[in-house]
């Protein structure tokens, strides 16, 4: 007689003993499972009915599975085994893992927005013969600026380097505006080729001004012991155009995307395409290794770069910065100076937990 269970799989397509040989679940563990549950609920307590019992058992398995350690699993729970595989081999998963978690998902709130901002930072990592800088990555939706109505929150994941692969594996499926920085790692996302679609870029123009600051920061040059008038005129200019831009959007934070839209068509619109003339013009008047050269270079290496600086200028609900993240992260940046190191991959991924609960609460 053929067992139900393996019925219902023939008839929903599912190859249930492909799975591997120390799946909790499955080849020859189903059995043991079942006494461990029998073994924590009928045998032990008594229920005045099946609702009872029903609720019970969805808390013991949500336990089990989240909370308890098993050595057949390298010392994980079940949970945290499956994230494992599916860092390694997301193809052999229908969906994220990660959004299956019980209660509120923070992740699922996060990934559910139209504009998120994305950053990382370095955190080390105990590895042989010393500490290696692994990443801490952050992903924020914040629709304050733009009155959108959904509360804040952030997402951190931990990785042991910086490729490209982990924002990819993030933000699988998810479709929408990022503003990061310019970092390389993200371009995988905004091909128009992606399954999901591709994600629209928006960069931060306090990364751009931040280039031109420095060039015309007279109190920097003082302290280095350089004479306060050695500072670029180009780069003080641009400073201004730039800082132009910022009044107008701490006029506009708060409005709706569309009275934000709206003005920005009729009071930025104007200013970002005269600066834009303006620093082409000033590069072809220097020589390509001058710093302040480069600082515009910035702005225009590639043929997209422009246009993700100028994306806010056509959707009110993105942002001029991505200071949002910037903040989320810099709790890491101070821990950097209190903790000396993560002990582990799985401890790196639990202090990415621990993160995206304190920084969302914040």
């Amino acid at each position: 007689m053929e067992h139900i269970f393996d019925r219902v799989c023939v008839e929903n397509g599912i190859e249930h003993r492909l799975t591997k040989v120390n799946h909790p679940w499955t080849n020859g563990q189903v059995e043991r499972m079942n006494r461990t549950i029998k073994e924590a609920t009928v045998k032990r307590y008594h229920y005045d009915s099946h609702q009872q019992l029903q609720t019970h058992l969805g808390d013991f398995i949500a336990a089990y599975n989240y909370a308890r350690c098993l050595k057949t699993l390298q010392g994980l729970t079940p949970f945290e085994y499956i994230c494992k595989i599916w860092t390694r081999e997301p193809d052999r998963f229908i969906g994220n893992p990660t959004h299956h978690m019980p209660g509120l998902n923070i992740e699922t709130h996060v990934r559910a927005a139209h504009h998120l901002h994305g950053d990382d930072t370095t955190v080390p990592l105990l590895a042989r013969g010393g500490a290696k800088k692994a990443r801490l990555w952050t992903y924020v939706r914040d629709d304050c600026p733009w009155n959108g109505g959904a509360p804040p929150a952030a997402v951190f994941r931990f990785s042991r380097d910086r490729a490209a692969i982990n924002p990819n594996q993030h933000l699988a499926g998810w479709q929408g505006v990022l503003q990061p920085d310019a970092y390389g790692g993200y371009n995988d996302l905004y091909r128009a080729d992606r399954d999901a679609g591709p994600v629209t870029s928006a960069l931060c123009w306090a990364h751009a001004r931040r280039k031109f600051f420095e060039l015309a920061d007279i109190a920097r040059n003082v302290r280095k012991g350089k004479p306060a008038h050695q500072i670029s005129p180009v780069a003080l200019e641009a400073v201004k155009r730039i800082d132009t831009n910022f009044d107008i959007e701490r006029e506009l934070n708060g409005l709706d995307a569309e009275g934000r839209l709206a003005a920005r068509q009729e009071l930025s619109c104007p200013l970002v395409s005269s600066l834009h003339d303006w620093l082409l013009a000033e590069r072809a008047k220097l020589s390509r290794h001058n710093n302040v050269a480069k600082a515009i270079n910035y702005m225009f290496e590639k043929e997209s770069r422009w246009q993700a600086f100028t994306a806010f200028l056509d959707d009110g609900r993105i942002c001029l910065t991505n200071n949002a993240a910037e903040r989320a992260l810099r709790g890491v940046a101070l821990g950097r100076k209190s903790c000396l190191f993560a002990g582990s991959e799985r401890g790196g991924r639990r202090a990415a937990a621990m993160y995206t609960l304190i920084v969302t609460a914040k």
